[in-house]
């Protein structure tokens, strides 16, 4: 590869002495997913403690998407890579396979002489994705691949690692003595991407601030919100809004519900310490994450029932919400109204056919006006076993915002990866409380880590969780849940 002479914070040479020596670490594994238009490497290096099975690890991809001119990304990217292969870092490697993408746009990064230089040589970025129209929708296979070679190995990664966190690191320019304000946060962009996980945000940012620097708090700043024209012709100056456009970032979200996190660095040392106070979080998250990181929630309604992922390991449950990503447009969730104290209910249907399973040919909204004993759940004894317990006041309504109001929920087939449908119980955490009795279409469960239900003491209330195992969920369409507890 030729090297302009101007790039002396980073050269092409340093980064892949840097990608080959880790490679040859033992503990590294460097990957060519793609090359570039004149076809240079777009390295994939994935660091992790190969001897421990992949399904016990987390997934995360760090990026950098176009890093023309932006050297501060890549010298955060070698203290990074640094870090991880310190004798210390051991535990982070048997729990985490970590995924670096430094320059996802070789051409921008060490062909081109101009600062900011974010373009291959075709004239796409990659980071923009021209705005979205890369893409074709709804099935988000690349126009042009031909032209945007470096995007393709970008987005074949993603479908490889399947990560819980990509991490998109940006920074400009790291020549000695510069810096720029440092931000870290979920929508930092162009771009709406839904912020989440605020608690993992704010475990990041406390472990940059133990270093050299101190970082921007998007989240809590911004108050972006998807804003049309119409609203800011009636309410200008208002709000800051978002230019709501699909970036290739998003790629991993949409696809496989994966977190988002965007990063402008000034200081080397940044990039590390926010991925090692993610992992550190990840290591002892809350206890209503049940080990997890905060992407296992797919499906959510307004807190009656949240549709999760199913399994006790990251691996099982990656699996699973990958699934519950692409079928979660066949979702519908109901709810039980009124909410008694020491009762909660709701459903969640797959598709056309789990509703007529429980309410036959009845309109969604016109659900209102029937008691939930009236519902035509198949033979009278079907009917008799899911709701017979419930008042002839009570109702099961459904969220209508999952289907834009419309009566034609699209079918799916169903879960083959399992379920946990997750409740909040709306009780203080301090007061003890226990289930009397769970049914899952009229049937008793019992406690159970794969197939029965969990209950948990939250940080900030009381969770149940209905695990719902492979077994079941591969014969079932409707899962209709009613819990009694007492405290």
């Amino acid at each position: 590869m030729t090297e302009p002479s101007c790039n002396k914070v980073f050269s092409a040479r340093a980064y892949e002495n840097l990608m080959r020596k880790a490679a040859s670490s033992g503990f590294g594994r460097l990957e060519i997913p793609g090359k570039s238009v004149e076809g240079d490497p777009v390295y994939a290096l994935t660091l992790s403690d190969f001897s421990v099975e992949d399904d016990l690890k987390f997934h995360i991809l760090i990026a950098g998407l176009h890093v023309g001119g932006e050297r501060a990304a890549l010298l955060a990217f070698r203290d990074a890579i640094r870090f991880l292969l310190r004798k210390s870092s051991r535990k982070y490697l048997e729990r985490f396979a970590i995924t670096l993408m430094p320059v996802v746009n070789p051409y921008g990064c060490f062909r081109k002489t101009e600062d900011q230089y974010h373009l291959n040589s075709s004239g796409y970025d990659m980071y923009t994705g021209r705005h979205g129209k890369s893409f074709h929708y709804p099935e988000l296979s690349l126009v042009d691949p031909e032209h945007e070679p470096e995007l393709a190995a970008f987005c074949k990664v993603i479908d490889q690692v399947k990560p819980e966190i990509l991490l998109d690191w940006h920074g400009a320019s790291g020549l000695p003595g510069t810096t720029m304000r440092e931000t870290l946060g979920a929508s930092l962009s162009n771009h709406l991407i839904t912020p989440w996980g605020t608690r993992l945000l704010a475990a990041m940012r406390q472990e940059v601030c133990k270093g050299k620097s101190a970082v921007f708090d998007l989240e809590e700043y911004l108050e972006r919100i998807p804003a049309p024209p119409e609203y800011r012709a009636m309410y200008p100056s208002r709000v800051r809004p978002s230019n709501a456009v699909f970036y290739p970032d998003l790629y991993a979200t949409i696809r496989y519900h994966a977190m988002p996190i965007v990063m402008e660095i000034g200081q080397a040392e940044t990039g590390w310490r926010a991925l090692k106070g993610l992992m550190d979080y990840a290591l002892n998250p809350p206890p209503e994450y049940r080990g997890s990181l905060p992407v296992d929630h797919v499906g959510v309604d307004f807190g009656a029932i949240v549709a999760s992922s199913h399994g006790k390991t990251p691996g099982e449950r990656r699996r699973s919400r990958c699934e519950l990503q692409e079928k979660s447009p066949s979702f519908l969730t109901f709810y039980l109204t009124p909410m008694r104290i020491g009762e909660v209910g709701a459903a969640l249907v797959l598709g056309n056919s789990g509703k007529q399973i429980m309410a036959g040919d009845l309109l969604l909204r016109e659900m209102a006006r029937h008691a939930a004993s009236e519902f035509p759940a198949g033979e009278p004894a079907c009917r008799r076993k899911l709701f017979g317990k419930l008042s002839e006041q009570s109702r099961l309504l459904p969220l209508l915002a999952n289907t834009n109001y419309s009566e034609d929920i699209p079918d799916c087939g169903t879960l083959q990866e399992g379920i946990c449908l997750q409740f909040f119980l709306p009780v203080g955490h301090r007061r003890n409380l226990r289930i009397t009795e769970c049914l899952l279409n009229g049937e008793k469960m019992a406690e159970g880590e794969e197939d029965g239900y969990e209950l948990v003491r939250g940080s900030d209330g009381w969770h149940l969780f209905l695990n719902l195992s492979p077994k079941r969920t591969r014969h079932e369409r409707l899962f209709h849940v009613l819990v009694h507890y007492e405290f």
